[in-house]
């Protein structure tokens, strides 16, 4: 399984409708490739119980056949179903639930199938459930049809809006590399026939797991290697016990031998008892893992994928139960055998030197001590460079002053239906926050900083050549209203901020950051310049009216 998508000017970007339909058509290396509209869109589930807003995602006929799962109830999207316009309106309405979805809202009823459930004050009828372990795009509870317009010059067919995250399945005769070098001719010969939207862009392809972790691997991997060092050590210390053990217990074995036992039946039952302590260990440990797994997934669940499946199933058990027996078995083969090679002579006087003598057992010791320290310290250093990159963090200014900050998410369900209440309620809202007392500013924001969210904005500067094709500027951009560089404290540089004129007037101003302005604008003032977006001949003239200090977005 392979995700795909656009990267250009250095960032990762969707791919626009007609550049999918292209390559759908052209490639060869794959069994099926499908899409989805951006990777959801809140939507509002109403009708019987009380309204909620979910997430829904509207995908091609057959995205469900690309990840090869069937439904667990009814059926998935036929090739005829979807929505037409360029709205998402219109079309055969039909939705398949998650399995979520279905056990939460409709008590898992199967007759759940054809009943019509209201999204966005439209209905849809139910054609099927998807199964528990079918979760993508991640966080979406509801899949709606979608399909391309007949009409070319629909905007949906452009090559302008990148709304679409394709999804494919390599053929099983086909490698990454051959794949890969398809695409990329594709994307030439797209290139050459459109080079105002296609110029300097080309199609990447990774694992789909890749994808949903992202380079979480590393870490763990890191982590991984810590909890090893971890294990060793310990091991390392119960081998030194079990050697002083033994050496206690040096004229017991003795007698043991002296009675005819053979060395292999004391081997074997020193070898049982650390076995024993180990699995033991083994034990606790996964009792003690159960118990501080929903605290370490409470912690990380900002920073895991997936933590939601993280769990001790069977494979955890048997890998635990698996490591404890080796690692008993390993690092107590060496006392067990020290003890078998006992001089009966020596051990049996009274005030021999017994089990704990000799060069060997010595040299045995020092080696679990060497091994110990250069562990200890092998974790020592890794720690004090992750305190050093941690203090260093803390030291970066994120642009804003964090302190007394307070943040809180707004999700309204289909928030391009209805603007005029859209406003109408941010603008109530703000005023009854402003009202309370000890707040100082309110201030609203489409994604706030630091959040991972990037909202792509091209522009040219006015006055300035045509950029060549595939050249064009191209940075972040978030809608403000005016109080919210009061409220995150944000340095103006140059010029003013938003009024509140400028808001509801919606006036075609902007500010940018001081790293946009060194970009762009070296060595003149930027404050009074306007920026144009949108396509040649119809673009929108933006007024710069403020340089505020840089904020870190991602």
């Amino acid at each position: 399984m392979w995700f795909g998508g656009w990267v250009g000017a250095d960032k990762e970007q969707g791919v626009t409708p007609a550049d999918f339909l292209d390559y759908r058509e052209q490639s060869r290396s794959f069994t099926q490739i499908a899409a989805s509209v951006f990777d959801g869109i809140l939507m509002n589930l109403s009708g019987a119980g009380e309204p909620e807003p979910v997430m829904g995602v509207y995908v091609t006929a057959n995205y469900m056949d690309v990840f090869g799962v069937k439904p667990a109830l009814g059926r998935t999207f036929a090739a005829e179903e979807g929505l037409e316009g360029n709205n998402l309106e219109g079309g055969d309405r039909v939705v398949v639930l998650s399995h979520t979805l279905w056990q939460r809202r409709f008590g898992g009823d199967p007759a759940i199938i054809n009943q019509t459930i209201t999204l966005d004050n439209r209905n849809f009828t139910v054609i099927g459930v998807m199964p528990p372990q079918f979760q993508y795009p991640p966080g979406v509870e509801i899949w709606l049809p979608f399909r391309f317009p007949a009409s070319p010059q629909d905007a949906f067919r452009s090559r302008e809006v990148r709304l679409l995250r394709p999804v494919a399945r390599l053929k099983p005769d086909v490698t990454r590399a051959e794949a890969k070098a398809e695409v990329e001719t594709i994307a030439g010969r797209l290139q050459s026939l459109y080079p105002r939207t296609n110029a300097n862009k080309s199609l990447f392809l990774m694992p789909l797991q890749e994808r949903l972790v992202g380079n979480i691997r590393l870490t763990l991997l890191t982590l991984l290697g810590a909890v090893g060092c971890v294990l060793l050590i310990g091991c390392a210390n119960v081998a030194n016990l079990l050697l002083a053990r033994a050496s206690a217990r040096g004229r017991e074995i003795a007698v043991r031998s002296a009675l005819g036992a053979s060395r292999r039946r004391v081997v074997r039952q020193l070898l049982t008892e650390s076995l024993a302590l180990a699995s033991l260990g083994g034990l606790g440990g996964m009792l003690l893992a159960k118990g501080g797994m929903k605290l370490i997934v409470a912690l990380s669940a900002n920073h895991l994928p997936r933590t939601d499946e993280v769990r001790i199933n069977a494979t955890v058990f048997g890998f635990t139960l698996a490591v404890a027996f080796l690692t008993g078995l390993l690092f107590g083969l060496a006392p067990a055998l020290q003890s078998a090679r006992l001089n009966l002579t020596e051990a049996l006087k009274e005030g021999g030197r017994g089990a704990g003598s000799g060069a060997r057992r010595h040299r045995t010791l020092n080696l679990l001590v060497v091994g110990e320290v250069a562990l200890a310290m092998v974790l020592l250093i890794g720690a004090g460079l992750l305190i050093n990159s941690f203090v260093r963090l803390q030291q970066v200014s994120p642009g804003f002053d964090e302190k007394n900050l307070l943040t809180a998410q707004i999700r309204i369900p289909n928030p391009f239906a209805q603007p005029e209440k859209k406003q109408q309620f941010f603008e109530q809202l703000q005023q009854r926050l402003a009202a309370l007392p000890g707040v100082e500013a309110v201030g609203l924001i489409t994604e706030l900083p630091l959040a991972n969210q990037i909202a792509h904005f091209k522009f040219k500067i006015e006055g300035r050549p045509e950029p060549d094709p595939g050249q064009t500027p191209d940075a972040d951009i978030r809608n403000v209203n005016h109080n919210y560089f009061r409220a995150m404290r944000i340095p103006l540089l140059k010029g003013r901020y938003f009024t509140e004129a400028d808001v509801s007037g919606n006036a075609k101003v902007i500010v940018i950051s001081d790293e946009l302005a060194r970009l762009y604008f070296a060595g003149e003032d930027p404050v009074g310049r306007r920026l144009l977006r949108g396509p040649l001949g119809k673009e929108e003239a933006l007024e710069i009216i403020g340089v505020e200090g840089a904020v870190l977005l991602t």
